[in-house]
């Protein structure tokens, strides 16, 4: 069976004797991504990187320390310390840590907001001080990527079920939520990059659908989670430029797309950062975009996955 959307693309709809399968295929690929984050979560303590777990707890307690709508005017001596654990090979054991971030919260509002609830229920969980490192704290502290990787499964598999039909939307999200990278870069590594690839994914599927203010909806987000959501900037261009033509000329397609879009994120932002705003004004786009791209992270790459590493594994070959 067939359907029109919005845009007037035929969609194909599952009866629902064929969509039982379905369902099931879902339930236990979603049940076998969890079993393996939490059995992840249990071995991070010992084998999963330390650093950046520290730092995640440090941004909560930070804000908490000195207010959540201040954390953006915090001074490097006001960071908080967090106090835990480390697994040291040679002596076979655990042995205290304590450590201050070595730069002030520079993620945007949505993201300090997620580490001070994070904290919070840590807080509840182990009764009071905080103590980094410890299975619970690995998997607590690793919710916000949990939840992240399962949207950016759930849209995986939306976009290239749009695309390519059920069968390889279904496979593209299974292979989305159990790819070993993503996976090991929440819970294991304490890293956050499923924030930026969720509403990314999210955001070209919905463009597809031609609804373009909820895809702004979506950049808005990106870009109040990690300074990343600039980058979707390119991507909202080449697609409103590249997209089937509709009605009416050329030029004012694109312009209204990119208006909606833009408009959309711009009012995403506007009342998400709109409470940091009231007390300390743009100090979160200082700290968030500025001082991330000029100061903290002055880098187009860390080594990380993308097409001019190469020129830098070239140059490290010598």
């Amino acid at each position: 069976m067939t359907k029109k959307d919005g845009s007037g693309t035929s969609e194909s709809v599952t009866p629902i004797s064929r969509r039982r399968p379905a369902v099931l295929w879902v339930g236990v690929v979603l049940l076998a991504g969890l079993g393996i984050r939490i059995a992840l979560g249990v071995a991070a303590p010992k084998w999963g990187y330390t650093w950046d777990h520290f730092d995640n707890i440090g941004t909560g307690l930070t804000a908490e320390k000195n207010g959540l709508l201040r954390i953006y005017s915090v001074d490097r001596d006001d960071l908080a310390v967090v106090h835990g654990r480390v697994w040291r090979v040679q002596a076979e054991q655990f042995v205290p840590m304590d450590r201050k971030a070595a730069t002030p919260p520079n993620y945007p509002p949505l993201y300090v907001l997620a580490r001070w609830v994070q904290v919070k229920v840590l807080r509840v969980v182990q009764g009071g001080d905080i103590f980094a490192n410890t299975v619970a704290a690995r998997l607590i502290m690793s919710t916000l990527s949990f939840v992240a990787e399962l949207a950016t499964a759930i849209g995986v598999m939306l976009l290239a079920w749009r695309v390519f039909g059920q069968r390889v939307g279904l496979i593209a999200g299974a292979v989305a939520w159990l790819f070993p990278p993503i996976m090991l870069n929440g819970v294991f590594w304490g890293q956050v990059d499923a924030l930026i690839l969720a509403p990314t994914v999210f955001a070209v599927w919905l463009m597809l659908r031609r609804e373009w203010v909820w895809a702004g909806v979506c950049v808005g987000l990106a870009m109040m989670l990690k300074p990343q959501g600039v980058l979707l900037g390119p991507v909202v261009l080449f697609a409103g430029f590249a997209l089937a033509k509709e009605a009416g000329p050329a030029w004012r397609q694109v312009i209204v797309r990119l208006a909606k879009v833009g408009l959309a994120a711009l009012a995403v932002i506007v009342v998400v950062s709109g409470p940091w705003m009231a007390a300390d004004g743009l100090a979160w786009l200082d700290r968030s975009y500025l001082m991330s791209f000029t100061e903290a992270f002055p880098y187009t790459t860390l080594k990380g996955f993308n097409v001019w590493y190469v020129d830098l594994l070239r140059l490290d070959a010598r």
